[in-house]
């Protein structure tokens, strides 16, 4: 995969600006290489929120989810949600939800 990217590479959509001024975005590598959240403030610092798990071969183990290929939508509730192409309960992909301060929970 990537070789030890922690924060996070292949980001394949665009950021989302929140409400609390600062951006958020995924990518569909890096982290635990199998994918991340992150926030990235107007001053450019970056924080990763979040690494999906990554199994190889790939298998329906990753109960969150892998692979985030699709941007984040923020909520009237303030917390962002988001879909992932691979792993969840049968290896299809799964819907998650996750606050601006990183706690994630399957939506």
């Amino acid at each position: 995969m990537t070789g030890g990217c922690t924060g996070g590479v292949n980001p394949q959509t665009g950021l989302v600006q929140a409400t609390d001024g600062n951006f958020y975005g995924t990518t569909g590598q890096g982290g635990p290489e199998g994918g991340t959240i992150y926030k990235i403030t107007p001053g450019g610092k970056l924080t990763m929120l979040y690494g999906f798990c990554y199994q190889y071969p790939l298998t329906d183990s990753c109960d969150d989810g892998l692979v985030p290929e699709a941007g984040l939508v923020q909520a009237s509730d303030g917390n962002f949600y988001g879909t992932t192409s691979e792993g969840g309960l049968w290896g299809g992909g799964t819907l998650f939800r996750i606050t601006p301060e990183g706690s994630r929970r399957a939506a």
